[in-house]
């Protein structure tokens, strides 16, 4: 037996070497393919972050556009009521010029 072992020893030990050798090239290939599961993972999760993103910023866009619309208008509607107004308070300027300046042409 112990001569078969020694006569065999050589090879054994390539076995033994080779099978070492399998296993951690194993190891490293598992971990590269497990680095590259979790960088596609990751890949993903950015990909769907940017289209939020994206999602989030085009609905801001439009309720911007939608309040600048909106502040037009109410800027238009103070603008016809500060005119009313205006012409309100002319009217009663020159109604009160017109009653001083008889006032003053009758008591002069």
């Amino acid at each position: 037996m112990e001569e078969l072992l020694l006569e065999h020893l050589g090879e054994l030990l390539t076995g033994v070497v080779a099978l070492l050798l399998g296993w951690f090239g194993k190891e490293k290939v598992s971990k590269k393919k497990q680095n590259v599961d979790l960088t596609a993972q990751i890949q993903g999760v950015y990909r769907e972050m940017i289209a939020d993103t994206e999602a989030k910023l085009e609905e801001q866009d439009r309720e911007i556009k939608a309040l600048k619309a909106k502040q037009l208008e109410i800027d238009e509607s103070w603008k016809k009521k500060i005119a009313a107004v205006e012409k309100k308070w002319q009217g009663r300027y020159n109604r009160l010029k017109n009653e001083f300046d008889q006032y003053k042409k009758n008591h002069q």
